[in-house]
């Protein structure tokens, strides 16, 4: 599973400000999945080769199992009216609303968690239009004020993510500086990745050096610290 840390912030630092609820929203640590729709690829059905399009091993819901919190998630709108989601040019074709379904599912049996559904990279016409209208009809709150949405505490966030049926789940709309960085690659042909159960100082090295110059100087905005390096073909 490839994971952005979303939000990044030092848990410990925060633990009393968490338990008033007065931390910044943009402050509040979460781990994203990168390309998370990827997980619901099914090979046949999208007409794809999964190792090199699947960027998670599991859908939406056995995400937020193994501790996610937050997804990267990137819509597609069909001719035919139906939202998908996609990765560069392939499609993943279990429609949107079935995804979101699984989130309220599990939103529903964890009362007490807060989900973020990161809106980006839309692709057809009135994509946007067409995603804010099934989020409104399935109850989830949403925001496009990315200005507001900076000044928000995690409190705040909370009361404004309730659901009706249960738990927390917020719809943001862009509002996020990705920081990715493409240069942080491990060619597996050149540079050795892992050795044994270590991580090789080469890759790791780049990543963490990445992270430290980020996280000592982080954006004023809700922002990304990549958590993995890219592997090239």
């Amino acid at each position: 599973m490839y994971l952005w840390i979303f939000l990044w912030a030092l848990p410990i630092l925060q633990a009393a400000a968490v338990a008033n609820g007065d931390i910044l929203l943009r402050n509040y640590p979460l781990i994203m999945t990168h390309d998370a729709a990827t997980g619901e690829l099914v090979e046949d059905r999208d007409h794809i080769v999964a190792d090199w399009a699947k960027t998670q091993s599991v859908g939406l819901g056995e995400q937020l199992k193994c501790g996610a919190r937050s997804f990267d998630y990137r819509p597609k709108l069909e001719k035919n009216g139906t939202i998908y989601a996609h990765h560069g040019g392939v499609t993943i074709r279990k429609p949107m609303q079935e995804s979101v379904a699984d989130i309220l599912s599990w939103n529903g049996l964890n009362p007490d968690e807060f989900v973020m559904l990161y809106i980006s990279h839309t692709d057809g016409d009135n994509c946007t239009a067409a995603v804010e209208s099934l989020l409104a009809s399935m109850k989830v709150p949403y925001t496009k004020d990315c200005t507001a949405l900076n000044t928000w505490t995690y409190s705040h966030a909370l009361d404004v993510s309730s659901l009706p049926s249960g738990g927390h789940l917020l719809a943001i709309f862009d509002c996020v500086d990705e920081q990715y960085d493409e240069s942080i690659e491990c060619d597996v042909d050149r540079d050795v990745c892992y050795e044994g159960d270590t991580l090789a100082t080469k890759g790791y090295q780049k990543l963490i050096s990445y992270k430290n110059a980020l996280t000592n100087s982080p954006p004023s905005t809700l922002y990304m610290v990549q958590a993995h390096w890219q592997s090239s073909v």
